[in-house]
């Protein structure tokens, strides 16, 4: 057993055991303020980091292009973007608070508002993970809206909403609608390549023109439309097009898929990209086949009318020099063998002589002063066609003995007579010459009729006559239908853009028929 311990020993032994327990809880004092200091500059650094992190987050919001609202789990307001505000014209941050709610922000510049609030209500009831419609407004503006759930736990939070003005797209997107439509109504074809000359878009027009499918035609080169001999012509068409230059209504020949060679107009046009930058070309190509053929019928018509207006004309010049020269000698020479005649009365042998070449020589004054008239008709140019005809008719039967009979209903009874223009008197008077001319030296006839009537709106000449006729189908080659006369006829109907018509058979007599609108 120990010593039993003295009162002073006892004191020593509480102060020092009090000393250590007032350490202990003096060190455990100061480790508490330390760790409060610590948690406090971690607080501080969190509350800074949280509210840098907010900052940032509101940056990022403002940042965007689309306007944004937060809201909780009932649909209150947590927070916004200025956009948001400007978007649906809320006048400023005091117009939200906690109490509101995204339906009641919103829908009053909706278009159909109780569509629009069912809406809203479908969702947070439904409260799906994500969700997006359109919105027409009563401002013309279309919202796309889009909207997406916070969830913490599994559990709904909250709802984030993105909106964005989709308008200008819309209608941008209605009008590239509408350009691609016009482009696929086209008759013209519109082809689409970049610079290397590859064929990038084809439309119906196209197809239509060169015969190959946009199926067939897309990826390839578009040289495959070219004849062999305009290969090179790609290449200075791409060299102006890569300067922006628009090369406009160059007439070339392109390939149809089926080999046939077509007449096209081109303008090609550069296409540019959102930068500015030349990234290809637009073609629109016309076949201009019909309308190339119909500027050279026009142009071989206007060629044939001055080759008839040459043709008069030397006409005029011939029965001037047969009526001022030739005929004038012949008459000296008529009146010379008259007095002639007037002195051989006793010679009879030779009487006779000089009165035969008399007779030739009427005969030859005779002939030579109706080629004159007939190569220049004065009455065509003073009195018209229709005295024209009938003096040539008269004059043509008492020439060759060969009955001849001429109707017309150009002039009503009482009535001013009407001119026709002058290109068309003398090209239906030369057609009634050359058929007249064509039944002597053809067709032996016996009796010839010509009838020129007016109807409606053309006028028709019909020239009869019962001779031989001939077989149509002799007639095929080329020359034996210039012999006859008949492409004369033919061309200077086309020169009045009129018609003409021939109906004859061997034994039955020909008929010519000339229509010619007035």
């Amino acid at each position: 057993m120990p010593e039993a311990m003295k009162p002073s020993d006892e004191e020593d032994l509480l102060q020092s055991v009090a000393l250590q327990n007032a350490r202990a809880i003096l060190l455990a004092r100061r480790r508490a303020e330390e760790e409060l200091v610590l948690a406090k500059e971690d607080l501080e650094l969190r509350t800074q980091e949280l509210s840098r992190s907010l900052a940032m987050m509101q940056s990022t919001l403002e940042a965007t292009n689309d306007a944004i609202l937060a809201t909780d789990g009932s649909g209150r307001v947590t927070g916004f973007n200025e956009r948001f505000l400007k978007m649906w014209r809320l006048s400023g941050p005091d117009a939200l608070n906690d109490h509101h709610k995204v339906v009641n922000l919103t829908s009053g510049l909706a278009a159909d508002p109780n569509g629009f609030l069912k809406r809203i209500d479908e969702i947070y009831s439904t409260s799906p993970t994500e969700s997006y419609d359109l919105l027409e407004l009563t401002d013309g503006r279309v919202i796309e809206r889009y909207s997406r759930s916070q969830r913490v736990d599994g559990n709904n939070v909250g709802r984030v909403w993105s909106y964005r003005d989709i308008t200008r797209r819309r209608e941008a997107d209605r009008q590239l609608a509408q350009l691609a439509a016009i482009v696929e109504s086209s008759h013209d074809a519109i082809i689409g390549k970049n610079l290397d000359g590859t064929i990038t878009s084809w439309n119906k027009g196209a197809e239509l023109v060169f015969g190959y499918t946009s199926e067939e035609a897309v990826g390839q080169p578009v040289s495959m439309l070219k004849p062999a001999g305009l290969l090179d012509e790609e290449a200075g068409i791409i060299e102006r097009i890569s300067r922006g230059e628009t090369v406009g209504h160059f007439e070339t020949v392109r390939v149809r898929k089926d080999g046939a060679l077509l007449d096209i107009s081109l303008t090609v046009s550069p296409v540019f990209d959102s930068q500015g930058r030349i990234v290809g070309a637009s073609k629109i190509a016309r076949d201009i086949t019909q309308q190339k053929h119909a500027r050279e019928a026009i142009r071989d018509r206007e060629i044939m009318q001055r080759l008839v207006e040459a043709q008069e004309s030397e006409r005029q010049r011939i029965a001037r020099d047969l009526h001022d020269h030739l005929g004038q000698k012949m008459t000296a020479l008529r009146l010379k063998i008259e007095s002639i005649v007037q002195q051989s009365t006793d010679a009879f042998s030779l009487h006779n002589i000089v009165d035969e070449i008399r007779q030739y020589a009427t005969l030859i004054d005779r002939d030579i002063a109706f080629l004159s008239w007939e190569l220049r008709p004065t009455e065509l140019e003073q009195l018209g066609l229709e005295d024209a005809l009938g003096s040539f008719v008269r004059e043509w039967s008492n020439q060759y003995g060969i009955e001849a009979e001429f109707h017309s209903n150009l002039t009503a009874a009482g009535a001013e007579t009407v001119r026709l223009p002058q290109n068309a008197e003398t090209n239906l008077y030369r057609i009634v010459q050359e058929a007249l001319n064509n039944a002597v030296k053809h067709a032996d006839p016996g009796n010839v009729c010509v009838l020129l009537q007016r109807q409606k709106d053309h006028l028709v000449l019909v020239i009869e006559d019962d001779g031989a006729g001939f077989d149509q189908s002799s007639t095929a080659g080329p020359d034996a239908r210039r012999g006859l006369g008949l492409v004369g006829m033919q061309e200077r109907a086309a020169l009045l853009k009129g018609t003409l018509e021939i109906e004859s058979q061997p034994g039955k007599g020909t008929t010519v028929l000339a229509r010619v609108p007035t």
